[in-house]
């Protein structure tokens, strides 16, 4: 829901939606969405999709789901592949959703199987996100080999406080906007890959400071330490970017 760059206030995503959750994600299909509202619990929020669905083409190096997204053009796995969501937003600062996920990977049956929790609050300056999501897969025959996952999983907690010092509204940081804010930024995140070709783990920590003189443009700065075998692996350093959402 968040992938959009200018919507995070870190620059790299978190590794459940890069090696996990294979974002940016898009397919052929045809779908649902909807809401309704309940006095006593609030807003229900619902989407339900089929498309063609994810392929055998896991990366022998990361193992993830991401080098799997199928094609627009044509169904790889005879078959169709469903997805859903299912959310309950008790207020505009508090959301609690349930995934689901399931379809082939290949011509040969063999199936993925995937849910996901996420969760979104903000209380005062602090946001708080979380999501886990796990897909396992069948371990028949599968012309991926060694390369196809048995399991895929992953976690993120992030936490986000904003803030403002009125010393800048005079500087070049406030002087021209309605309301400028920093955002500093602190994130868990890990992805696991369990194969016969060999497990594949990462864990990474973040910290990072953005500005955001608009709701739509950030500009963000972030520390990372990083272990492990997926991506970053043991590279800790810096990374900064600039994003606009229009």
């Amino acid at each position: 829901l968040y992938h959009d760059d200018d919507l995070w206030n870190l620059t790299d995503r978190p590794l459940v939606a890069r090696r996990v959750t294979p974002t940016t994600w898009s397919d052929a299909g045809a779908g649902f969405t909807g809401q309704f509202e309940l006095e006593s619990l609030g807003t229900i929020k619902g989407e339900a999709f089929v498309i063609n669905g994810l392929t055998d083409g896991f990366s022998a190096s990361t193992g993830g789901l991401r080098d799997a997204r199928g094609s627009r053009e044509s169904d790889s796995n005879n078959d169709k592949a469903f997805a859903g969501r299912l959310a309950l937003a008790p207020s505009t600062n508090h959301e609690f959703a349930i995934s689901g996920y399931n379809g082939n990977y290949d011509t040969h049956g063999n199936a993925i199987t995937g849910i996901a929790f996420d969760s979104r609050n903000s209380i005062a300056d602090f946001t708080l996100i979380t999501e886990l999501a796990q897909f396992n897969l069948d371990d028949g025959f599968n012309s991926a080999g060694s390369n196809a996952p048995d399991t895929i999983k992953g976690i993120l907690v992030e936490l986000g406080y904003q803030f403002w010092l009125d010393t800048l509204n005079s500087t070049f940081l406030g002087e021209d906007f309605e309301n400028p804010r920093f955002i500093l930024t602190a994130r868990y995140n890990s992805a696991s890959v369990e194969r016969s070709a060999g497990d594949l783990d990462e864990d990474s920590y973040v910290a990072g400071l953005a500005w955001r003189p608009l709701t739509q443009f950030v500009v963000k700065t972030e520390y990372q330490w990083n272990s492990g075998e997926l991506e970053r692996k043991d590279a800790d350093g810096f990374m900064t970017s600039v994003a606009l959402g229009f």
